[in-house]
């Protein structure tokens, strides 16, 4: 499996309108910048600057620790606001989310350190936006909505 990580993207659509009709994983995934609106880093950033993805794509998150603009800054409640996502698909098992772009959360057993990232997965293999992408850590979770 080979994991290529992306930290910055660009948006190409045909109309800003047809981008921003349904908020998507995918247009996070391509809005992904490698920062937040404001300008705030606190160290480890992987859930405050996937969020300002998750929010600059069309979505609502309305609870946790947030930086100054409303983004959160925690992975483990990003993950808890994935989970609770309408009609949500949830995988732990990575060679069964095959295809299409997923949220993911990832934990080190070992000091239950958490990181989330978006994975564009296609036949066994898969690109990443986000801070880094972990594959060696024990929990690897899968959220697809």
């Amino acid at each position: 499996m080979s994991t290529n990580v992306k930290k910055h993207a660009s948006k190409t659509v045909n109309s800003e309108s047809d981008f921003f009709d349904t908020a998507s994983l995918s247009k996070a995934y391509e809005l992904y910048e490698g920062k937040c609106t404001c300008d705030t880093s606190y160290g480890n950033d992987c859930a405050h600057f996937l969020s300002n993805a998750l929010i600059n794509a069309g979505y609502s998150i309305t609870s946790g620790v947030k930086c100054p603009t409303g983004r959160l800054i925690r992975a483990k409640e990003l993950r808890d606001w994935a989970k609770k996502m309408p009609n949500v698909v949830e995988r732990t098992n990575h060679d069964s989310s095959s295809s299409g772009y997923w949220f993911v959360y990832q934990e080190r057993a070992n000091d239950g350190q958490g990181h989330v990232c978006i994975h564009k997965e296609n036949q066994g293999k898969h690109t990443s936006v986000g801070t880094g992408d972990y594959p060696d850590w024990e929990v690897q979770t899968h959220y697809q909505f």
